[in-house]
């Protein structure tokens, strides 16, 4: 892309900012067992309450919906999947 392009766009770009709505998720398992998650988004403190982790059976974020059942209860999916429930 041309120079000239690429400075019109970021101009349009910063003429007409828009309000962005994400959340960030990651989760992840070490091989000896242990886990971890993080999540960023626009609620304050949404860690609280949608991040799940058990050691040998797997991390989790429930996002959109912060029902407090969701986590255990895909933390026990987890484990019978893999064979540890």
């Amino acid at each position: 892309m041309h120079v000239l392009a690429r400075l019109a766009m970021a101009l349009v770009c910063l003429a007409f900012p828009l309000k962005a709505y994400a959340t960030f998720s990651i989760a992840a398992c070490a091989p000896d067992g242990s886990c971890g998650v993080a999540v960023a988004t626009n609620n304050l403190a949404v860690g609280a309450s949608v991040i799940y982790a058990k050691a040998k059976v797997g991390a989790l974020a429930t996002q959109y919906e912060t029902n407090p059942a969701y986590g255990p209860r895909g933390l026990d999916l987890l484990a019978a999947v893999e064979g540890h429930g």
